[in-house]
């Protein structure tokens, strides 16, 4: 499935979720308390370690 830029932002807008920038920026302010999937997709090892350090523990068991 593929779309384009402006529908993604349009999507993310709407629950005030889009934030450009980097993870360690942008993800320590990001608006979640409760995650029920946490599945980190960047190309780095950094990215993907940013987002583990700043949403992990907001990840519940079982999507609870």
């Amino acid at each position: 499935m593929a779309t384009d830029l402006p529908t993604v932002r349009r999507n993310f807008e709407r629950y005030d979720l889009f934030d450009p920038g980097r993870f360690r920026d942008t993800l320590p302010t990001a608006p979640m308390d409760r995650l029920a999937v946490l599945h980190p997709d960047s190309d780095l090892y950094e990215s993907t370690m940013d987002t583990l350090v700043h949403l992990y523990l907001s990840s519940r068991p079982a999507g609870s």
